[in-house]
């Protein structure tokens, strides 16, 4: 990807999902007024990506908002001793000896700042700040720069702007806020968040969905519906199922998916297969998901897992791990779903058979790694039910051996507890700290040192330390370290 950091524009790798996540969540944090946690959050993110000078400098930045000021010192010295090259660093250093009252220190820092990208627009109102500039001032520095873009002219355009309400309450402020209170299971937050901006424009069909299903799921079917039956007279047939199926009413749901005008639309090929499984149509909706090509894009899947956007095959793909490019993915998902389905009406054989027809079809084909060893797993745990051959074991010996993604070998290793499997690094912060957990979690029964479960347990506290199975990671280290069963 090309991107401008620190005022140079360079060719690098795509960032680290785990780092911009911790990225967009501190920066929410800090919307919210809320600099301890987006603190918590900037360390994530460095620690994922460790080469990004841009984030070294933000976290400075963030630590200085939150204080005490000394640490935040440590923080931009360190940001400009390993990314010597951003200015970025160097303006996060300059901010941090101004709160200090360190003149000549700020000077110094801005001088290297602007040696290094004299154009840019950051550096550009940094200096401006530097020698004293009002907030209008500033705003024009940044503005004027020679490599100022869009997002420079709207950020000198709010800057300007007294009462700040395109600051305050932009869309996107609004969604990220709203996507964080989805994640924690907040639905009733997630509707106040988003019903204004519904109110004031009601052709905004994207964060509709998003509030009828808030109020579905919070236990108002009523709202829900009412919002759903509500939408406009122009709203496309496929959003129109979407919104019914959100609302709790698969019946109306396949009746807008079946009209003439959303015939070969993916969304409403989605919905109508998910409605007919809920509605307990299961051949109708297994003979509606085996349409559904190798290459299909992956919207089709839905753009959410976990929620009610995404099949249930979904959450089975993205814990398989990830590809070069998602060309395979929706395929698998819609296999998934169906052998699901078949498997919870009785039909386990021909359930079977769907996954072994699957993974033939995506056999050697590139990027589809994760999205075979998806169906892999599937495979794995099917084969694992009763009645039990000695065939079915070696099959799964087979299967688990052909795993292509640490991101599956992960998920294979929890039922075998597989210790040295678990040990194997995805290169993604999250699941590696998700992996280090589980070893925690299993390792006593596995037989593992004291001192192995006490570092994998630090890794995954370093990374994430909120998160319930780091948690439970740590519940029961102390069970071990006590001596308890």
């Amino acid at each position: 990807m090309r991107e401008r950091v620190g005022g140079a524009m360079r060719l690098r790798a795509y960032a680290s999902p785990s780092a911009y996540e911790a990225y967009l969540r501190a920066e929410l944090a800090m919307a919210r007024g809320d600099p301890a946690a987006a603190a918590a959050q900037m360390e994530l993110a460095v620690i994922a990506d460790p080469a990004d000078g841009f984030l070294a400098a933000r976290r400075a930045e963030v630590l200085l908002a939150r204080g005490p000021l000394a640490e935040a010192l440590r923080a931009a010295e360190e940001a400009t001793r390993q990314h010597p090259a951003s200015a970025a660093a160097w303006i996060a250093l300059g901010e941090t000896r101004r709160a200090l009252g360190d003149a000549d220190g700020v000077a110094e820092a801005m001088q290297r700042a602007a040696a290094l990208a004299p154009d840019d627009p950051d550096v550009r109102a940094a200096v401006s700040a530097q020698h004293g500039g009002s907030d209008a001032q500033v705003a024009r520095a940044r503005r004027g720069a020679p490599e100022a873009r869009h997002g420079d002219q709207n950020l000198a355009r709010h800057a300007l702007d007294p009462r700040g309400e395109g600051r305050r309450w932009s869309v996107t402020r609004r969604r990220l806020l709203a996507a964080e209170l989805r994640a924690r299971g907040d639905w009733a937050a997630v509707d106040r968040t988003l019903t204004p901006g519904v109110l004031a424009d009601p052709t905004n069909v994207q964060d509709r969905e998003a509030v009828i299903e808030a109020r579905a799921r919070d236990g108002r079917p009523r709202d829900a519906a009412a919002l759903a039956g509500g939408l406009p007279a122009a709203t496309p047939a496929p959003r129109r199922a979407l919104a019914w199926w959100l609302a709790g009413d698969p019946a109306r749901a396949a009746s807008a998916a079946m009209s003439p005008e959303a015939a070969e639309d993916p969304m409403a090929a989605r919905v109508h297969a998910q409605a007919l499984g809920a509605q307990g149509d299961v051949a109708g909706a297994v003979a509606l998901l085996a349409t559904v090509p190798p290459e299909a894009p992956w919207q089709w899947a839905g753009e959410l897992s976990g929620d009610g956007w995404g099949l249930p095959g979904r959450d089975r793909v993205d814990a398989a791990g990830h590809d070069v490019s998602n060309r395979y993915r929706a395929f698998a998902c819609a296999r998934l779903t169906a052998a699901d389905l078949l498997a919870r009406g009785g039909h386990s054989a021909l359930a079977e058979a769907v996954l072994r027809a699957a993974l033939e079809v995506l056999a050697g084909r590139p990027d589809g790694a994760a999205s075979r060893d998806a169906l892999r797993l599937a495979l794995i745990e099917r084969l694992a039910l009763p009645p039990a051959r000695d065939d079915r074991a070696a099959e799964r010996v087979t299967l688990r051996g052909a795993l292509e993604t640490v991101w599956a070998r992960h998920r294979a290793a929890l039922g075998a507890r597989d210790l040295a499997a678990l040990q194997q690094r995805s290169g993604d912060a999250r699941e590696d700290a998700a992996a280090d957990a589980w070893i925690v979690i299993l390792g006593r029964d596995a037989g593992a040192p004291q001192e192995e479960l006490r570092a994998a347990l630090a890794r995954a506290e370093r990374v994430a330390p909120d998160s319930p199975l780091t948690r439970r990671a740590r519940a029961r280290f102390d069970e071990v370290a006590r001596g308890a069963p």
